[in-house]
């Protein structure tokens, strides 16, 4: 799986200079048709930690599990002003085994995208300006 870490900066300002919209949009429209599931970052212990409008709505979907469209999450992204701490997985043409997309928010400092698919991390890649790809270990 490729990991795409996304660390641009407002200069001088010391915070990312983008949001999980931005992040959204830069995987394209089939991302709207995807089926998402909202979580904390279980690696780190952390509960989706939001602010704004659509902070409460994240919350939620993280305590019920529940599957949500693309667009839905997309609409929720947009009235949400940051995520501090957050996991976002999509799922394509109902394969749930395991994630297309994996979107990590980690405490407001970077975020993480991985995928199998190189082609829509160059994409997502292209979107910003201090990006690091890693692609997997040679088997």
């Amino acid at each position: 799986m490729f990991q795409l870490w996304i660390n641009d900066e407002v200069p001088d300002g010391g915070v990312i200079a983008f949001v999980l919209r931005d992040v959204l949009h830069a995987l394209g429209p089939e991302a709207l048709d995807w089926i998402w599931i909202v979580s904390g970052v279980g690696a780190e212990g952390e509960k989706i930690t939001a602010t704004g409008n659509g902070a409460a709505d994240l919350q939620a979907l993280e305590r019920s599990g529940a599957e949500v469209s693309g667009s839905h999450l997309a609409e929720i992204a947009n009235r949400t002003d940051q995520v501090i701490w957050g996991e976002f997985r999509a799922f394509r043409d109902n394969q749930r085994e395991s994630p297309w997309v994996r979107i990590i928010a980690f405490d407001s400092s970077w975020y993480e995208v991985w995928c199998e698919d190189e082609t829509t991390l160059t994409r997502v890649r292209s979107a910003f300006n201090d990006t690091t790809l890693t692609t997997p270990p040679i088997s």
